[in-house]
């Protein structure tokens, strides 16, 4: 769980920083917040979490 963790703050620190860049546009900004999404869910699902336990 702790694994889990720092990943997750990984991308959280990964994405506030994109957000805050000024030099890029905001499809820019779109495309990779979803790429992000995608790589932290293939993450959740290789460490056996599912959406279940990622609401509660």
């Amino acid at each position: 769980m702790c694994k889990f963790r720092v990943l997750l703050l990984c991308f959280a620190v990964v994405v506030v920083h994109f957000s805050r860049v000024n030099c890029l546009y905001d499809e820019d900004k779109k495309i990779l917040r979803d790429g992000l999404e995608s790589i932290a869910h293939d993450c959740l699902h290789g460490c056996g979490i599912d959406e279940t336990e990622i609401e509660n």
